[in-house]
């Protein structure tokens, strides 16, 4: 996760949990779970 990578290069403690909020948390929470999956297809490629 990015805000992890930026955290370890301040020196700050990994971040656990993280709360969103936006205008529709169904959509919202499908479409960041879709991101995420996209990052670990694009990782896992690399």
């Amino acid at each position: 996760m990015m805000a992890n990578k930026l955290a370890r290069t301040k020196h700050l403690p990994k971040i656990e949990r993280m709360y969103f909020v936006g205008d529709n948390p169904e959509v919202d929470i499908v479409g960041a779970n879709l991101y995420n999956a996209l990052l670990k297809r694009a990782k896992s490629s690399n």
